[in-house]
Parts: C-alpha cells; structure tokens; sequence
C-alpha cells in the first residue's frame, strides 16, 4: 500500500510538473509489464518449465501416497466387519494417521513450489533492475512504470517498453550464461 502512495505521489508530482508547463514537451515516460516479462523471457521460461517438472514430480509421490490410502480403505471396508474390534479400530487408526501424513505432504510440497517460485521470480527481478535502469537512462526516460502496480490505468501502446526490456535482459543473461 505504501508503495502505491509513493508511485501515486511521484505521478502527481510529474503531472504538476507537466501542468507547470515546465519541459512538457520533453516528458519521456514509459511502462513495463513485469508479468509479461516472467512469463515471456529466456529466464522466466526456463524458471516456469522447471517449477513444471518439480510440480510433476511432486505429484507422481502424491498419486502414489493416494493409491496406498485407497487402497487400505478399500482393505478397511471389505474386511472390516471380519475383524475384531480391536483390530479394526488399529486399522482405521493406521489409516486416519496415513491420511493426516498425505495432507501434511501435500502441504509442505504447496509451500515449497510456492517457495521455489518466490525464489527464481526474485532472481529475475533482481536481473532487471540494473537492465530497467540502463534502458531507462539510453533511453532517455523521465520515468517508468510498473503497468500491474495499478499505477497505469491508460497508456498509449508505444508507451509500452515490456518488449525492449525482455529482449536486454535475454541478451544479458545469454552473456552471463557464456561466462
């Protein structure tokens, strides 16, 4: 929320500035979609496709923890009524435990894909900030907005600079990945 106060605060202070009649012919802005670029550049795909194979993975031991309660319910309920009550309430007792195990499971491995996305989207996030900077500066840009912050609420597309940062921060990364 404070963020928002302060990219709403500089934006009335560019507006006033532009108001002023001060420079306004002058007045370079531009905006990027930060979404766009984790979804659409070399980093943000390899990072989707690999947050993709854990998620599979994770789900292949899911289905497998499945199949094994399913298959000792089933076991509960056509041989429950055989077995003495002792033994049935060990039985139910074992499955009950086997059932809170899969919903721990399943809940530490939400958390660590949840995790591991937060980690590789900050890593591409922190790539872009000397990128935005520099585009910022050959550019020649007075300012650059974030366009999912809500601080963009209309811009013409030329305003729109998403793809000129994706194709840098490939071309950076392709730079580093060579080193």
């Amino acid at each position: 929320m404070r963020s928002r106060m302060i990219w709403v605060g500089a934006i009335l202070l560019v507006l006033g500035w532009v108001g002023s009649g001060q420079a306004a012919d002058k007045l370079k802005l531009g905006y990027i979609d930060i979404q766009e670029v984790l979804l659409n550049s070399r980093a943000g795909l390899e990072a989707k496709g690999t947050l993709a194979k854990e998620s599979e993975e994770r789900k292949k031991i899911l289905e497998d923890k499945d199949k094994e309660l399913k298959k000792l319910k089933e076991e509960l309920d056509r041989k429950g009524s055989a077995l003495s009550s002792e033994a049935r309430s060990r039985k139910e007792a074992e499955l009950s435990r086997k059932q809170d195990e899969f919903r721990e499971l399943l809940s530490k491995m939400e958390m660590e894909l949840q995790r591991k996305d937060y980690e590789l989207t900050q890593t591409i996030l922190k790539g872009l900030e000397g990128i935005i900077e520099n585009l910022g500066k050959r550019g020649k840009y007075d300012l650059i907005l974030e366009k999912n912050e809500g601080t963009v609420l209309y811009a013409p597309k030329d305003y729109d600079i998403t793809n000129q940062l994706i194709k840098l921060y490939d071309e950076e990364n392709r730079t580093e990945s060579k080193k």
